[in-house]
Parts: C-alpha cells; sequence; structure tokens
C-alpha cells in the first residue's frame, strides 16, 4: 500500500455508539466492586445477620448485571450537549486521527490496543480505560474498503463480535 494513502470524512458526533464500549470499560470495576459487596454478604450470613445478607447479595449480583448500562447511559447523557456535532476523521497508515469542536485527538496505530467492529462504527480502544467510536455508517462502499484496506495490519487487534450493533 502506498504511504500516502488516507481516508477522510466527517460524521456527526452520536454519543450513543460509545454505550457498547463504554459497558465493556465500566464492567471489570463494577464486577470488582459488586464481588466485594457480596464477600461483606457471606460475612453478615456467616455471622447471623440473615436478612442484611440476602438485601446485600442480591443487590451485589443485580448491581454487576445492571450497573454497566445504567452508568454508560448516564454518561451519554451527560454528552447530548455534544450530539449532532461534526467531526473530521482521519485513518492513514500511521494511526487515527479525530477533529471535533476546539479538540484533536492523535492516535498511532502503536497506542491502540484493540478494535472492535460493529455494524455502524469501529471502537478504538487505546489503553485500558480509553474508547473511542469512529462511526462508519455513513461511509459509501468504495470508503468502507479502504477502511478494510487500511485496518489489516491491525489484524490481531481486530475483533467481530457476534451480536455487533
Amino acid at each position: 500500500m502506498e504511504p500516502d494513502v488516507a481516508l477522510s470524512f466527517q460524521a456527526p458526533f452520536d454519543p450513543k455508539l460509545l454505550q457498547p464500549g463504554l459497558r465493556r470499560l465500566l464492567r471489570p470495576v463494577v464486577v470488582a466492586v459488586c464481588a466485594g459487596l457480596f464477600l461483606i454478604a457471606v460475612l453478615f450470613f456467616l455471622a447471623g445477620e440473615r436478612s442484611l445478607a440476602v438485601w446485600l447479595a442480591v443487590g451485589s449480583i443485580l448491581g454487576a448485571l445492571l450497573l454497566p448500562w445504567y452508568l454508560a447511559s448516564e454518561a451519554i447523557k451527560r454528552n447530548v450537549d455534544r450530539a449532532g456535532q461534526m467531526h473530521a476523521y482521519r485513518i492513514d497508515r500511521t494511526g487515527i486521527q479525530t477533529s471535533g469542536g476546539f479538540s484533536t485527538i492523535t492516535l498511532s496505530w502503536a497506542e491502540v490496543t484493540r478494535l472492535e467492529q460493529r455494524r455502524d462504527q469501529v471502537l478504538v480502544y487505546s489503553g485500558r480505560r480509553s474508547v473511542q467510536a469512529v462511526p462508519t455508517g455513513t461511509l459509501t462502499t468504495d470508503e468502507r474498503a479502504l477502511l478494510q484496506r487500511l485496518l489489516p495490519s491491525r489484524e490481531n487487534k481486530v475483533a467481530s463480535p457476534a451480536g455487533s450493533s
């Protein structure tokens, strides 16, 4: 591939595209906290406080199941004012650059830890707690083909979940 091949496009920012990535990032933290609460419930149960232990155990299980979805939707509500703002994206052999408002984010491929292709977006993970959504729903067939040509060098980092959305 030639060194100057790049895909540049503009798309409106949609905070809801971040929801799957946010849930994935929040899940380990929430599960760890809820596991700790469950262990406390076991200690209360062994100490004879059975009623409190049951409520705490049920709450920790429900929290582990529901909190990632709730926290991700709350984060999206905080970013609703940014919805519809146009962002410029540039993807080339060196990495991904996103510009929107007064900020520009540049990620080199070396910083990217994982790429997750979904139906209308590519989630770009960098580090353990950072995710960026690149919308692909408005790309033409030729642009999608170019995107696929630019991403294969990251093959070991690309995941396509079965129930992608």
